[in-house]
């Protein structure tokens, strides 16, 4: 639940002078749980670990988390929005609450490892990303993890006045939604870097519509027409008749229906 996110935070990284080392995301590379682990025990120097709502219910992150632990690798946590680590009692109860831990028993590790490791992670100190974060948020994040800060928090600064032709409209309401369309501009930039207005922009709920907009990225995500603000947004596009393109970046989207918008 937090995969948009951490690309995004990838890219930041990677685009950081500060950062040498090879920045590696495990979803990249979920085909063998024991290579991975082996990967976190010998090669990884920070563990960066994004503690979303589900992370302590997944146990190939517990799996990195105890490795992590049991090789004293540094390790530095990201708070997101609505996230929490787990209670002593939850900790107890770890082998029921996450029914899939078994794959781990399976590689060696043993459950009281597996709990000390929970216990010890729910005690580091954590740098707390806004539910707002822009660009500039992200960049400010990837500079304090280039540094080894290990506790803070991360502040948005505004961001300046919107000039680009196409623009990214999103749902700002969703930390995932939002994360997406920081990807998607990400990824377009190579190809209109050739023009520097060309240059796509997430636009935050503070920025008016550039009136030199001529076309607009639409991230559809499941929710997003319930967002009061996203649909006003949309309304805003329309009027100023930009080219449209929807961009459906959820599997749980669906276009919604004429009955549904009433």
């Amino acid at each position: 639940d937090a995969g948009a996110f951490a690309r995004w935070l990838k890219t930041e990284l990677v685009s950081n002078d500060r950062v040498s080392r090879e920045v590696f995301l495990d979803a990249d590379n979920l085909e063998s749980l024991d290579a991975l682990l082996s990967y976190v025990a010998v090669d990884v120097q920070t563990l960066v670990v994004c503690v979303s709502k589900q992370i302590f219910f997944r146990p190939w992150c517990i799996g990195e988390m105890t490795t992590a632990n049991e090789n004293t690798v540094d390790s530095i946590l990201l708070s997101l929005p609505g996230a929490h680590v787990l209670d002593a009692e939850s900790i107890a109860q770890l082998e029921s609450l996450v029914p899939d831990l078994h794959c781990l028993l399976d590689t060696g590790l043993r459950t009281e490892v597996i709990q000390k490791a929970m216990a010890v992670f729910s005690e580091k100190p954590s740098i707390e990303v806004p539910m707002d974060i822009n660009a500039n948020g992200a960049v400010e994040l990837a500079s304090l993890l280039a540094k080894g800060v290990h506790r803070g928090l991360v502040a948005s600064e505004p961001l300046s006045t919107c000039q680009s032709k196409a623009i990214i409209v999103v749902d700002l309401d969703s930390f995932e939604a939002n994360a997406a369309a920081h990807v998607l501009q990400r990824l377009l930039v190579s190809h209109t870097c050739h023009d520097p207005a060309e240059i796509p922009q997430v636009l935050s709920a503070t920025q008016e519509l550039p009136e030199s907009a001529n076309k607009a990225l639409i991230v559809c995500t499941s929710g997003c027409f319930d967002n009061s603000a996203f649909v006003a947004r949309i309304l805003q596009v329309s009027d100023s008749e930009l080219l449209v393109l929807p961009v459906i970046a959820d599997a749980d989207f669906r276009v919604p229906t004429r009955e549904s918008l009433m």
